[in-house]
């Protein structure tokens, strides 16, 4: 079971449901967040054995960097994403 947060762009209110730390372990492998530079949002991608590359599963460019809600800023205009109230709970 893994706890999921929303975090809110404090200038633009852009949301992302994601872990606390980025990333996310489960049974079939891990799943880390990313930030697509090209459609500006942050997406959530299974990273595969020996996977060099990401691509974004929304547009399909290349997603060249990842984004934790730790030190991670809003993918649309820069601002700092703060976590707001409430979290779920996912079973795998």
């Amino acid at each position: 079971m893994a706890a999921y947060h929303t975090y809110r762009c404090s200038c633009c209110g852009y949301e992302h449901v994601g872990n606390g730390a980025g990333f996310d372990g489960i049974m079939a492998g891990l799943v880390v967040d990313f930030k697509c530079d090209h459609c500006k949002e942050i997406v959530s991608v299974f990273m595969h054995d020996h996977m060099f590359y990401v691509d974004c599963p929304n547009c399909r460019k290349r997603v060249v960097s990842t984004w934790n809600p730790i030190d991670g800023h809003c993918p649309k205009c820069g601002g700092k994403m703060k976590e707001v109230e409430g979290s779920c709970m996912l079973a795998d």
